[in-house]
């Protein structure tokens, strides 16, 4: 899908619009974007926000004395560099994300999601999701659990398995391929 990236204007300056949809509401997108924040039911002060969208979410988290940290991965290169205008370095591929958490960021970070911003390209935010996650041992030991509770005797696993997000992808694949998704992302984990 092409990403077609344009601008409205608004009384709080540009609005990013992809594909045809508004990536913040273009009347009040600072109530919008608090209501984000105090939406966010958080467990760490150390962040990782999937998507930029028009960044008043980004600014409210800002403001934010719990959030100690934050790293913002967006996808889109153009969204991206829209974020670098507004003075925010964005990191854009899972590789980098990966990187960067690894060497110089807390364990017990979580990860927000802006759905706005990643909605058109959700399996690529997802695939990033089990990239980052599946590095962590309790994102590894909760998956296994689940699905070693979860599997039936043709080895294929049940949909109640994806009720969070960590592995809802496999619910959305054929249902011959789900269990040789699940083994690579397993085989990654464990390297």
């Amino acid at each position: 899908m092409p990403n077609a990236l344009e601008f409205v204007e608004s009384e709080f300056g540009p609005i990013p619009v992809l594909n045809g949809r508004r990536l913040a509401s273009k009347r009040n997108p600072i109530t919008e974007a608090r209501s984000w924040v105090e939406r966010q039911d958080r467990k760490s002060s150390d962040l990782i926000v999937f998507g930029f969208g028009a960044g008043f979410h980004i600014e409210e988290l800002q403001k934010d004395k719990e959030a100690k940290s934050f790293l913002i991965f967006e996808l889109n290169e153009e969204i991206a560099e829209y974020a670098k205008t507004k003075g925010y370095e964005v990191i854009t591929t899972k590789e980098k994300l990966l990187q960067i958490v690894e060497q110089s960021f807390p364990s017990d970070f979580q990860v927000l999601f802006h759905q706005p911003s990643i909605q058109q390209q959700m399996q690529d935010y997802d695939e990033a999701l089990y990239y980052l996650c599946g590095r962590k041992k309790e994102g590894l030991e909760k998956a296994l659990k689940r699905i070693s509770l979860e599997i039936d005797t043709n080895n294929e696993l049940d949909s109640k398995l994806f009720l969070d997000r960590d592995l809802a992808s496999y619910c959305k694949a054929k249902p011959m391929d789900r269990n040789y998704n699940l083994l690579n992302v397993l085989a990654e984990i464990l390297k």
